[in-house]
């Protein structure tokens, strides 16, 4: 039986994206107001040109802070993308569940960043409930992956690999 399923999560904007963006929105400012200084009535098109390559060039770097994961599942492999801008894409881990140790609920106590894990968040938001975690090896590391799946999602894993994967009820719904 071959399995195909897909779900997007979008990331939540933490503080450090915030300092980005005002960074960027600063710096554009500062920017704009160098090049109206330095070129003022010399020469009005070239300063109308600089000006505007700053703002798109501002713009596209506004746009690295609007990240989303998706999550494919193909028969035993769960590969996630990271999605910049609705743009760019690039795969994060692809996940081989036939090497899988262990993959559950996370609870509050697992979702704490001192483990001796290489740990990879690509849930969004941690803190929110319905957040699963992948044990696995990889390159003769431990690895620990924290993702969001959908229900459809975590029956198919279910259902392949029923000895690894423990899924709470409420989440198949």
């Amino acid at each position: 039986m071959d399995v195909f399923c897909e779900y997007m999560v979008k990331r939540k904007k933490r503080g450090m994206d915030f300092l980005y963006e005002f960074l960027c929105i600063f710096m554009a400012l500062c920017l704009s107001a160098i090049i109206f200084l330095m070129f003022f009535g010399r020469i009005m098109g070239f300063e109308v040109f600089l000006i505007a390559g700053v703002w798109y060039l501002a713009v596209r770097f506004l746009g690295k802070t609007n990240i989303e994961y998706e999550y494919t599942l193909t028969n035993s492999f769960l590969d996630i993308d990271k999605i910049m801008s609705k743009k760019t894409r690039k795969r994060i881990v692809t996940i081989d569940f036939s090497e899988v140790e262990e993959c559950r609920y996370a609870e509050e106590r697992d979702r704490d960043r001192n483990v001796p894990f290489v740990t990879m968040d690509m849930s969004g938001d941690i803190s929110q409930d319905g957040i699963y975690l992948i044990d696995f090896s990889k390159n003769g590391e431990k690895c620990r992956v924290f993702f969001k799946p959908n229900a459809k999602i975590l029956q198919n894993l279910r259902t392949m690999h029923p000895r690894k994967v423990s899924v709470r009820e409420e989440d198949l719904v």
